[in-house]
């Protein structure tokens, strides 16, 4: 909406994705792979208008060639891990959420999407053990963990402070505020 407010698909052209380009790369100043996303998001939608007859004019993005370039992803250490998990976050509830929902995923596996999107139906609960039971949306395969016995119990003592009867167990957060906020516990 900042860049060029109220567009219609008949304004997209190969002129204004260049220009679109520019803006993304030096006036926002973003990565080459998120602009490569954006772009990825407009010529999706090009495509859908087409499909649905809201426009005629040819896709621009058939000549324009997005680019992405291979990134180094960087894992955290064994003891980068403890760290976060060590830190004194009582006095800050929210970051503390944060950072247990991180932990949770660091000692399960299970990604952003199924550690967020956790409620009741996905736990077996017996007197001494929580088995998470989760069809994952990535896969689409069941996966079951026996809390108990991950990580001498941690992710089962996390998981029971936040355990309810309705709803998803944690707020609902966008990857991206998640991730800012993890920068931040990174930095403490």
């Amino acid at each position: 909406s900042e860049f060029r407010p109220n567009l219609k698909f008949t304004d997209v052209d190969y002129s204004l994705i260049t220009d679109f380009d520019n803006y993304l790369r030096y006036e926002k100043k973003l990565a080459q792979n998120t602009i490569a996303k954006y772009h990825q998001h407009v010529k999706k939608y090009m495509n859908l208008a087409r499909k649905k007859k809201r426009t005629t004019v040819e896709n621009p993005y058939q000549d324009f060639k997005i680019v992405r370039v291979e990134s180094d992803r960087e894992n955290l250490t064994a003891e980068e891990v403890i760290a976060i998990e060590r830190l004194d976050l009582e006095l800050m509830p929210d970051i503390n959420l944060l950072r247990d929902t991180f932990m949770l995923s660091c000692y399960t596996g299970l990604r952003f999407v199924d550690v967020y999107s956790l409620c009741s139906e996905d736990l077996k609960i017996s007197a001494e053990e929580i088995t998470i039971v989760k069809r994952m949306q990535k896969v689409d395969k069941t996966v079951t963990l026996p809390l108990k016995h991950l990580f001498e119990g941690k992710p089962q003592q996390i998981l029971q402070k936040y355990i309810k009867d309705k709803g998803y167990f944690f707020p609902q957060h966008s990857n991206q505020h998640v991730n800012r906020m993890l920068k931040i516990i990174a930095q403490m």
